[in-house]
């Protein structure tokens, strides 16, 4: 099995003109100190503050006039006492101290400031895959421009482009093919249309001994299980 160990497979599917090396994380300010905090109406909330004054809140709604621990998280997100936005776990029942991390940065690339909460809903069995929710807001209103899902989110989740001022998502998953395991990045805008040329930019890694090895780290010594989609795709 020695040769399998070593064999990796990294596909790109035709980008005219476009080099791998052209994919760089996009600047964004990040805030992952979760921490245990009172909020009215939720219980056992966790929460994290921007330095710009916003809150991030994670815990539980009464159902019935009773905490329902059985039903989804929900994430709150306020200016002072005000609400601005607020969306649930898509996998119920998850914890609600499951973590999640806050991103603030000028997404659409207008120069104005924009929000990601990246909202951990926890793991799978086998290959631990890490389930994510992704909330796009824009500030100061807090107005939700849009939601997606990811797997093994992380580093480099969120790319700048070459002279594209707005950010793009490589969206991640993984996938079966001809009975053998692939991660797959797809190039996605966020907010603003794309280069038509990465439109269908998809780029493969087939799961390895080598590439597993990779993976047995994922989130040690981090407050949440952040992966590496960049390195793992061989795009940094």
């Amino acid at each position: 099995m020695k040769s399998l160990s070593a064999f990796l497979i990294a596909i790109l599917i035709s980008v005219p003109g476009m080099a791998k090396s052209t994919f760089e994380p996009f600047p964004l300010k990040t805030y992952s100190d979760m921490k245990p905090c009172e909020s009215e109406g939720l219980q056992e909330a966790h929460c994290i503050t921007t330095e710009d004054g916003y809150s991030v809140t994670k815990g539980y709604e009464k159902h019935d006039g009773k905490w329902d621990k059985t039903a989804s998280a929900i994430v709150v997100v306020k200016k002072g006492d005000q609400a601005l936005a607020a969306f649930n776990d898509q996998i119920v029942g998850t914890p609600a101290s499951n973590g999640f991390e806050v991103l603030e940065g000028d997404l659409k690339g207008d120069g104005s400031k924009d929000m990601v909460i990246a909202d951990y809903d926890g793991s799978g069995n086998g290959l631990g895959v890490c389930y994510w929710d992704l909330h796009v807001l824009s500030l100061p209103e807090g107005k939700p421009l849009t939601s997606t899902t990811d797997e093994d989110y992380g580093k480099g989740s969120f790319i700048k482009l070459p002279n594209e001022k707005a950010c793009c998502l490589l969206k991640t998953s993984w996938e079966e093919s001809d009975g053998k395991t692939y991660f797959v990045g797809r190039v996605q805008p966020i907010i603003k249309a794309i280069p038509a040329t990465l439109k269908k930019a998809t780029f493969k890694r087939r799961l390895t001994y080598k590439f597993q090895d990779e993976r047995n780290g994922l989130g040690e010594g981090e407050a949440l299980p952040i992966g590496e989609p960049l390195k793992w795709l061989r795009l940094e």
